[in-house]
């Protein structure tokens, strides 16, 4: 393709669609190719075209077959903003995620390289349709309708493996934890600090609402066993008095236990 259908604005390429078929009025998607150090495992290198200024009525169906004439595409993904990291998308039933509001970010990941070079390849004077038979615009009481039909339309197929999905996703995510804090325990860090772990030799304490509270009525019944003895100084003096008086009456009852072993004293000399 001649160099003079490419229209480039700091790095990135001007393509231009239009609404409709009959329309003359032009809109500009800007791309190029992803290109990051970090990349994430949903935007591979080589394969990934990220696409600027996609307007709020434009979604993944409608970006897709924009560049389904490219090649064989895998995934479509929109955005906020440009981010490289990977991004959790909801499901039918559960996790539902809020569309991006206004001009969004598109990430189109193509099956191999060939097809990303066809999409760097098209022309910034020739124009297509962003709305077609295929895929139209939806209009806003439209899509409000379709939403409130889905949501009380659920298929138990779907929900069942949305559900199994999600449970397998979180036994793999708890196997991995386990498994890094059983490869951590023991092992000083950096600063030489030993992380304890609940699967290790040394198990740690369980920071549970049930433990915390009987840890606290511990303490508490601890606390109150030990009184504060001879804070102030009349207790000093009362406690003096009352050990006094017990000495005296021991005195008292040991005299009477001498009086009377002394009358009861017989000689006896065999």
């Amino acid at each position: 393709m001649d160099q003079r259908d490419l229209i480039e604005i700091e790095g990135f390429q001007a393509i231009p669609w239009t609404t409709t078929a009959k329309s003359k009025i032009l809109h500009y998607f800007y791309i190029k190719e992803h290109n990051v150090e970090n990349p994430s495992s949903l935007k591979p290198l080589k394969k990934t075209l990220i696409v600027l200024n996609v307007p709020p009525y434009a979604d993944k169906n409608h970006i897709f077959n924009f560049f389904e004439r490219c090649g064989k595409i895998t995934r479509v993904i929109i955005q906020s903003k440009p981010s490289s990291a990977d991004v959790t998308e909801g499901g039918k039933y559960f996790n539902k995620t809020s569309p991006p509001e206004g001009y969004k970010v598109a990430y189109v990941i193509f099956h191999n390289t060939k097809a990303l070079k066809n999409a760097l390849s098209l022309s910034s004077t020739k124009s297509q349709s962003l709305s077609t038979e295929k895929c139209p615009f939806k209009g806003f009481k439209q899509r409000l309708a379709e939403e409130k039909k889905d949501q009380f339309n659920i298929n138990i197929t779907d929900l069942q493996e949305e559900i199994t999905k999600y449970m397998k996703d979180y036994d793999t995510k708890i196997a991995e934890q386990v498994k890094r804090e059983k490869e951590m325990d023991g092992e000083p860090d950096d600063g030489g600090w030993v992380t304890v772990t609940r699967h290790g030799k040394t198990k740690g304490t369980p920071r549970t609402e049930a433990h915390e509270k009987r840890a606290l009525l511990k303490e508490k019944k601890k606390k109150g066993n030990q009184e504060l003895l001879k804070f102030y100084s009349f207790q000093w003096t009362k406690e003096k008095e009352e050990q006094l008086s017990k000495l005296k009456e021991k005195f008292e009852e040991d005299k009477r236990k001498v009086h009377k072993m002394r009358q009861e004293r017989k000689f006896r000399p065999y």
